[in-house]
């Protein structure tokens, strides 16, 4: 996992030719001037989600085995956990065709605020969109690892 200010986002572009792509993408993309819902940048190997929700107070614990994630709060605030996915109990099965499973566990909570970006690997069980209600606008990067 990593958490880290959005205009270090350049810093980890050598991570993988997909973190470079979403850089790129932003150089020339207000995020804020997407529509909601999804936008193809490169196919199924990057795309992001513009999306609008209400926070809960306990929403499920997830992972993926095939994306990363780089979350960005767009407007709104949120918190969002994280653990190790090894110590996830009562794990469901893993939906291949949405590349996500779910399960539980207790983890530890951080302030997700416009200007943060948070990036979740596979090993990285994380638990987005926690809060007491409040409406919040989020950009979900999906790269293809």
């Amino acid at each position: 996992m990593i958490i880290d200010s959005l205009e270090h986002l350049g810093d980890y572009a050598k991570l993988h030719a997909g973190f470079a792509t979403v850089v790129k993408f932003l150089s020339h993309h207000d995020l804020n001037t997407l529509p909601l819902g999804r936008c193809d940048i490169e196919g199924n190997d990057v795309f992001v989600s513009i999306n609008t929700y209400a926070t809960k107070e306990c929403p499920k614990v997830e992972f993926h085995k095939v994306y990363a994630d780089i979350q960005i709060i767009l407007e709104g605030h949120e918190q969002i956990g994280w653990m190790p996915k090894k110590e996830l109990r009562n794990v469901t099965p893993y939906d291949e065709r949405k590349d996500i499973a779910f399960g539980e566990g207790a983890t530890q909570k951080m302030e997700a605020l416009p200007g943060r970006f948070f990036v979740f690997f596979p090993e990285d069980a994380h638990q987005p969109s926690i809060g007491n209600g409040n409406a919040v606008k989020k950009a979900v990067f999906k790269i293809k690892l």
